[in-house]
């Protein structure tokens, strides 16, 4: 239970959250798919995952790039293609709201 409180409050290093996507504990790898915390490169890593349930969260997360975004997109699994659109088109839209800003 430690290590999830870690992982929700953001107290992890990019090295420590890949040591946890290589244990493979799924508790712990759902909880990184939802931080905020989380990396890109380590989203990127969980984007292999075979469980649908972290599929689901990468796709969420705002800090996923907009390749693997793109990528999730055409997923066969319907929630995770959705998510995926949707957090895509939110970003590109953040990103065009701040460029018309300048």
């Amino acid at each position: 239970m430690p290590r999830l409180n870690s992982i929700q409050s953001g107290q992890l290093s990019e090295e420590k959250m890949v040591e946890i996507v290589k244990k493979g504990n799924i508790d712990e790898l759902i909880e990184l798919a939802k931080s905020d915390y989380t990396t890109e490169y380590v989203l990127d890593l969980l984007a292999r995952s075979p469980s649908i349930t972290i599929l689901h969260e990468v796709a969420k997360n705002s800090n996923c790039s907009r390749k693997r975004l793109r990528e999730l997109s055409d997923y066969p699994d319907m929630l995770v293609a959705d998510y995926a659109r949707r957090n895509l088109k939110h970003k590109l839209a953040l990103e065009s709201e701040a460029l018309s800003d300048v």
